[in-house]
């Protein structure tokens, strides 16, 4: 899984991404103006050098070069020293032309400032030569105090720089961090019709409204959604009862009479077996109402047994079906739950008996892990109170306990697994 970049670093990388761009950027532009600025001063000495020579009438020969004010004047190219014709010469009139030789990373040790000037038809070439050796103790000085002046402003804005990074990462994150812990806090139910906290910011204030907002809605759907399962489960239960005291009571006296037809045994056996099915449903949303499972007593108990016992007692689902059944269990002893782990497997075993109506149905009990297969071929059949809802019920009970659950419907299977971890 890629790991993400925390708020804190993504805001402190971007303004350092930020501040040295822009560093970058201010650095090329003065530079650039810098040199553009000593050029145009450099040629307008040379312009201002010739039309002092032009005005003193001074007489430049037709070969060689002169020398004013350390400027090399000649009307060829060709007349000036070696250091000076290796360079092409400049193609513009009136345009300064530079040699320096420099690169980024390193400063020039000689520069050739050339320009041809055609003043009243009269071109002549003129060239000034700096060289780094030449330059006097005064430039040296002064260059020495230039870049003791930078490293100082260097370092101080640095310096600045990382104490903003971190007054920015101060102001922000800390603000988000009590949001979060202000978040956290919110799972004890408590704490949700307290007042909000201040966190500095609008946009964080609403966002905290919004995240209480949202917490008290699914808390109290939640909350009415155990009610109503509460409430249900407890009001079904008394005429539940009453049915199946009454289906008891009825088979004692039938069990007397001398009426050997019993045209009524089939609605009565139908009666019985919705009954005992709602039972089982009411007792499932019962367990699914209790708030906190892991505290529930364990006990150690057979799988094993319980499997058979179970498959034993659901057997009547399978009255007058062409249907066999496939059971495997061993010896394995757990340590859970006991009641809950009943209804799980009661849960499974009475949705594979009620929607099989022929073919064959496979429980096998390994360890703690129960699988359960059964045909599809007439799963549109059932119409039984507990069709889809048992498997529903199952899941959620599963999920409540952490019991790896799985369901598949593949190739004319449905197929259910599920482990019973210890807590």
């Amino acid at each position: 899984m890629k790991k993400k970049l925390s708020l804190k670093l993504l805001l402190t990388l971007s303004v350092m991404l930020l501040v040295a761009t822009l560093a970058l950027a201010y650095s090329i532009l003065s530079a650039h103006f810098f040199i553009r600025g000593l050029d145009t001063l450099t040629s307008a000495y040379m312009e201002k050098e010739l039309i002092k020579l032009h005005e003193n009438q001074l007489v430049i020969p037709e070969y060689g070069y002169i020398t004013s004010n350390d400027f090399l004047i000649a009307r060829n190219w060709e007349d000036f020293p070696l250091n000076i014709t290796q360079h092409p010469p400049p193609q513009t009139w009136n345009t300064l032309e530079k040699f320096d030789g420099g690169n980024w990373f390193g400063a020039p040790k000689n520069i050739v400032f050339a320009m041809h000037y055609n003043q009243q038809q009269d071109p002549i070439w003129i060239v000034h030569t700096l060289a780094k050796s030449e330059a006097s103790s005064l430039v040296k000085h002064n260059a020495g105090q230039a870049k003791q002046i930078l490293f100082i402003f260097g370092i101080t804005a640095l310096a600045l720089i990382g104490l903003i990074i971190w007054l920015l990462n101060r102001q922000v994150t800390r603000p988000i961090n009590s949001l979060w812990v202000w978040a956290q806090s919110m799972k004890e139910t408590k704490n949700l019709n307290s007042a909000i906290p201040e966190f500095k910011y609008p946009e964080l204030n609403e966002m905290a409204y919004l995240i209480r907002e949202s917490i008290q809605t699914v808390h109290n759907a939640v909350e009415r959604e155990h009610q109503f399962l509460r409430h249900t489960s407890h009001e079904l239960r008394t005429p539940i009862s009453v049915i199946r005291s009454n289906i008891e009571l009825f088979r004692k006296l039938e069990s007397k009479s001398s009426d050997n037809t019993r045209p009524y045994l089939p609605m009565v056996d139908r009666i019985d077996r919705a009954s005992l099915t709602m039972k089982h449903l009411t007792e499932t949303l019962l367990w699914l109402n209790k708030d906190d499972l892991s505290e529930l007593p364990a006990n150690s108990f057979r799988l094993g047994d319980t499997v058979n016992s179970l498959a034993q007692d659901m057997e009547y689902l399978l009255k007058n079906k062409p249907v066999s059944i496939s059971l495997y269990t061993d010896g394995t002893t757990a340590h859970l739950p006991e009641i809950a782990t009943r209804i799980v497997i009661g849960n499974l075993i009475r949705n594979a008996f009620q929607h099989t109506w022929d073919g064959d149905i496979h429980i096998k009990q390994s360890g703690h892990t129960l699988i359960i297969s059964n045909n599809l071929t007439t799963e549109d059949q059932g119409d039984d109170l507990g069709f889809g809802l048992g498997l529903q019920l199952t899941q959620r009970l599963t999920h409540k306990f952490g019991w790896p659950y799985d369901a598949q419907k593949q190739k004319g299977q449905y197929t259910v697994e599920v482990t019973f971890s210890s807590p």
